[in-house]
């Protein structure tokens, strides 16, 4: 995107009879941009783009639970090898729901 000054000035090179490859060649733009910009009588307006919903937005708190779930899993896994009390069965219950259960 061409800033409002580069506009003018493209437009100013232009009426004193330089081409657009010379242009395009003097600012470093490529001559197909300097020729649109030309075509134009005023320069256009910055336009902010507005942020889309995403479409994962309705399963977010679900992932967010889930990331949690397995966080405290892996955090009880860790603890129980650090003291070498780990046993298969012991890992059985471990469910969603047991993930917001205080300690």
């Amino acid at each position: 995107m061409l800033k409002n000054g580069e506009f003018y000035l493209i437009k100013d090179m232009k009426q004193r009879g330089m081409s657009t490859t010379q242009i395009a060649n003097e600012l470093g733009r490529d001559r197909k941009t300097i020729r649109k910009w030309l075509k134009r009588d005023e320069p256009s307006k910055y336009q902010r783009t507005v942020k889309k919903a995403s479409i994962l937005d309705p399963f977010k708190p679900y992932i967010k639970a889930r990331i949690v779930f397995r966080k405290s899993k892996i955090q009880r896994i860790a603890a129980d090898l650090c003291i070498g009390t780990a046993n298969a069965e012991d890992y059985d219950d471990l469910t969603p729901d047991s993930a917001f259960r205080s300690r």
